[in-house]
């Protein structure tokens, strides 16, 4: 089960800011297009944590899912509507991430190499 707090803490985090900014409560969240809700929050998901929440919709126990606060519940809700309804393709949105952190390493070391030949 604490393998997936740093993702549940995440989405509780990214959460709660946006129902402060929209100035609603959780319960108030139908009334807007959760779609929308739901694409800001996975793309500020860190990609690790996006992996484990793909992992924990896919094959979670019942022992992580009794133990998810109503906010986080709610977020899996809109995953699974996201599912169905196809807005945002999980799996690729995971695969930009990590080419975003793979490149910015490449560019990195290639950076680096660049300096020591320099001298």
């Amino acid at each position: 089960m604490t393998e997936y707090n740093t993702a549940f803490n995440e989405v509780d985090l990214l959460m709660n800011e946006m129902l402060e900014k929209l100035n609603i409560s959780l319960n108030e969240t139908n009334l807007y297009p959760t779609d929308d809700m739901f694409r800001i929050i996975v793309q500020e998901i860190d990609v690790e944590n996006l992996k484990i929440l793909s992992f924990i919709y896919n094959e979670g126990s019942q022992e992580v899912i009794d133990n998810m606060t109503p906010v986080i519940k709610e977020f899996m809700y809109w995953w699974g509507d996201n599912l169905d309804y196809g807005t945002i393709n999980i799996q690729s949105l995971i695969a930009k991430k990590e080419e975003k952190i793979i490149s910015s390493i490449i560019l990195e070391n290639s950076d680096k190499a660049k300096k020591i030949k320099r001298i």
